[in-house]
């Protein structure tokens, strides 16, 4: 979006850490859709926020069908409706040659320097 970069430099302009992200769900493509953004902190850490969009098909709650109730027909009658669910979602990455380092540093200071 902000043409081309070093991903281990910070970028030029502050505007170039918000980035747009959009995800899928690899067992549910077609019903799931988070959407949102990533704001690099650092060359190597990330905070992502967004909305997911889920749909979801639940019992009609107009049909004389409720959970748990004797259902005389065959599955495929049940009476159902398909909708769809918003919800926030929010998360931190951090890359993993970072986390090594990290974890190092961390044992490194645990144990006088010794690892």
């Amino acid at each position: 979006m902000w043409g081309r970069r070093d991903v281990t430099q910070a970028p030029d302009h502050i505007w170039q850490r918000v980035n747009p992200s959009v995800g899928i769900a690899l067992n549910d493509v077609t019903n799931n859709a988070p959407i949102g953004v990533t704001i690099d902190l650092g060359p190597r850490i990330y905070l992502s926020a967004g909305l997911h969009c889920g749909r979801t098909t639940t019992l009609d709650p107009n049909a004389d069908v409720r959970v748990g109730s004797v259902f005389q027909n065959r599955a495929s009658a049940i009476p159902t409706l398909q909708e769809w669910h918003f919800g926030g979602y929010y998360g931190a990455t951090i890359n993993l040659e970072a986390a090594v380092s990290l974890l190092r540093t961390a044992i490194g200071s645990a144990t006088g320097g010794k690892s």
